[in-house]
Order: C-alpha cells, then sequence, then structure tokens
C-alpha cells in the first residue's frame, strides 16, 4: 500500500497503522470498521483501492474538489497527487474559508470537499454543519480527513453531515475510493 503521510505524529501513526494491519487479516477496511464497532459508518469509511497510481486519477478529469487542510505540506502532497490529472483543486486554510468558498461557488459548484477535522478557526465538523445549513451547497459530497479513528470522534464527523471518512495518513487507494465513490457518475 502506498501511502502518502499527512499530519502531525506522522511516523507514530504510520507504525501504529501499519501494526494493526498486520494483525488484521481484511486490511485497513477491517481495523476501520473494528474501531467504530457500527455496521452503518462501516459503508461510510472510504475502502482502500488496491493497485491505484498517481496516474489513475486522470479519470476523474474535470472535477472540481475543495481541500480544506490547514497544513501547506499536506495540501502540496495532495496538490502533487492530482497534478496532470485535470481535477480542478482549490484550497482553503481553515474552516471559514471553506465555507465562504462553498457558498460563494454556489452557482457552479464543488463536485467534492476533502475537509481536515483539526483546523484553527473552525473546525471541519462546524464548517460542514454551516454547509450543509445553506441550500445551495446542502448536497455537495463532503469527506472527513482526520487521524482521529474513536468512535465518538467518527460519529461527530458523520453526525455534522461527511459523506466520508478516510483516516490519515492518506493513501493513494482511500483517496481514489473518494473520488470514485463520490464522482457523481462523471467516470
Amino acid at each position: 500500500m502506498d501511502i502518502v503521510y499527512i499530519g502531525a505524529g506522522v511516523a507514530v501513526i504510520a507504525v501504529a497503522a501499519f501494526l494493526i494491519m498486520k494483525r488484521s487479516k481484511g486490511g485497513a477496511e477491517d481495523v476501520a470498521s473494528v474501531r467504530t464497532g457500527d455496521r452503518a459508518l462501516e459503508k461510510r469509511i472510504i475502502d482502500e483501492k488496491e493497485g491505484i497510481e498517481k496516474e489513475h486519477f486522470c479519470k476523474f478529469a474535470g472535477m472540481r474538489v475543495l481541500l480544506a487542510e490547514d497544513n501547506a505540506i499536506n495540501r502540496k502532497i495532495v496538490a502533487g497527487i492530482l497534478e496532470g490529472s485535470g481535477v480542478v483543486l482549490e484550497f482553503a486554510e481553515d474552516g471559514i474559508e471553506a465555507v465562504r468558498k462553498c457558498i460563494d461557488s454556489a452557482g457552479d459548484s464543488f463536485d467534492m470537499v476533502l475537509m481536515d477535522i483539526e483546523m484553527p478557526r473552525m473546525d471541519g465538523n462546524e464548517a460542514t454543519l454551516k454547509i450543509r445549513e445553506n441550500r445551495a451547497t446542502a448536497t455537495i459530497p463532503i469527506v472527513a480527513l482526520s487521524s482521529s479513528s474513536s468512535e465518538e470522534e467518527v460519529e461527530k464527523m458523520f453526525s455534522s453531515g461527511m459523506d466520508g471518512y478516510i483516516p490519515k495518513p492518506l493513501s493513494l487507494g482511500r483517496l481514489y475510493g473518494a473520488f470514485e465513490s463520490f464522482s457523481g457518475g462523471r467516470v
């Protein structure tokens, strides 16, 4: 599995995730479902797609995606993955900016929002609630990006209106899975 390292304490998280996945015969999907323990939540955790390379993202050319992420390095990593794919990627550095960009673009809305949970000024959960309150932006698919995998945190993400969840560190296969799940029939 190719892992793109995003977030603080990445080495510790990556080692822990590797050790947990080694113990799970089914891989990352099983780990996520065991952590949440809830069948309804399992279906919203983005599955790992095997054998994904950067070039596979060309399948989603023309999609307009907002990445709400406060860490500049993480923004550069996602931009690097999508570079040359034809995906139109825009950035927001916090929840307030994410809400503003979604509402301002309501006439030509985003096809998907990748929403970091822990951001300054307004976190991803609150930003999602505000995006869902606006009739013009209420149906934009929003996928949580978070290193937190506790049952309470995952439930909070979905309760705020998230459509999917990708645990950090981000893998190419899970990012691809999000694009595939929320491409809206474009592919």
